[in-house]
């Protein structure tokens, strides 16, 4: 039964589409020959336009993404630590303890140097210190903002 209505309707529907299409055909002609040029379609420009739109949008998203620079600038292809999976780095610098996590560059660092900076740390990491400290942030701040939190609290510490 629904079946046969939703068949009725769409019969109906595609009728009344085609009607609706020759009616307007007809009042744009009597509306070009009254104002003496073609009427420009009001659907077709928008489209074109968010197309446009859409397009420039795509270019700037492509072009941001083409100026990303790595999270961590360290050298690590001569660490002997290179041939591990970030997995098996991340497993290994949990266990000796490194400080929040980040990058498979910046899990290297630490594990070559000892050191790590907090710019070289995924956001994730840097909330996971913060609260472990008891360093209040609010979770709009952006990355910037809690590497100086981190570097403040971590002078305040040295000099008190």
């Amino acid at each position: 039964m629904a079946r046969r209505l939703f068949n009725h309707e769409k019969k109906d529907l595609t009728k009344t589409l085609k009607v609706r299409k020759e009616q307007m055909q007809e009042n744009e002609a009597e509306m070009e020959s009254y104002i003496g040029h073609p009427v420009e379609r009001i659907g077709d420009s928008r489209e074109r336009k968010e197309s446009d739109e859409d397009a420039r949008i795509q270019q700037e998203m492509w072009a941001s993404r083409q100026k990303a620079v790595p999270v961590c600038d360290y050298n690590w292809k001569d660490s002997h630590w290179a041939d591990r999976t970030e997995r098996q780095l991340s497993e290994i610098c949990s266990r000796r303890g490194m400080p929040g996590y980040g990058p498979k560059a910046a899990m290297l660092k630490w594990l070559d140097t000892g050191k790590i900076d907090y710019q070289d740390m995924y956001m994730g990491g840097l909330t996971r210190i913060c609260h472990e400290r008891g360093i209040v942030y609010k979770e709009s701040d952006k990355k910037i903002e809690l590497v100086r939190r981190l570097t403040e609290a971590d002078e305040a510490a040295e000099s008190g």
